[in-house]
């Protein structure tokens, strides 16, 4: 099947959520298009209610908000594509690790991540936003670090039971490397790991 046969078999709802998400990651690509003046440019008159000029008006240092507001969604935006794609890897890693290696990894990393489940992580994220420099790396750490438990949670249970399958207790029981068995693994796994 090819891209068009797959979209036409959407439903509405999953085409509505791909446009807009598309839209999001376009916004966010032409930004420095869409924006009209340079966010660190406060040469406007301040306090200037919305008019065609300043779409949502300036703030009191004379900053317009229309651009502020494009540049933080590109941050935004970057900062969640980043994040996610970091937690999701660790936990998947982790996942693996937890149950190749067996009952004792397991047992250790499950417990470390029910802690960090347990961890109000809003509360976390303030916390070290106050002790931390604020920068977008301190961010996406602090968020890798609070959201992979549920990721592992995740794919450990899809890996545990994909572990006891023929095909991967063959490639085991053959001596098969870790490759052999991720290789055997990875077209079961890899739905829950999108998702």
């Amino acid at each position: 099947m090819n891209i068009l046969e797959n979209l036409k078999a959407l439903s509405l709802r999953r085409k509505v959520c791909l446009f807009i998400l598309f839209l999001y990651v376009m916004v966010a690509i032409f930004a420095p298009a869409i924006m009209h003046y340079e966010i660190d440019d406060f040469s406007h008159p301040a306090l200037e209610a919305p008019n065609s000029t300043y779409w949502l008006g300036t703030d009191e240092m004379g900053h317009d908000l229309f651009s502020l507001l494009i540049h933080g969604f590109r941050l935004t935006v970057a900062l969640a594509l980043i994040s996610g794609f970091c937690s999701t890897l660790l936990g998947t890693l982790l996942a693996f690790c937890a149950c190749y290696l067996g009952k004792a990894v397991d047992e250790v990393l499950s417990i470390i991540a029910n802690l960090f489940i347990i961890v109000p992580e809003t509360v976390v994220i303030m916390f070290v936003a106050v002790f931390a420099e604020p920068t977008l790396l301190n961010t996406v750490l602090t968020i890798v670090c609070f959201s992979w438990p549920r990721v592992y949670k995740i794919i450990r249970g899809k890996l545990e039971d994909c572990m006891q399958s023929s095909k991967v207790q063959y490639t085991i029981m053959m001596r098969g490397n870790v490759i052999d068995v991720v290789r055997k693994l990875f077209p079961d796994v890899f739905p829950a790991i999108v998702s």
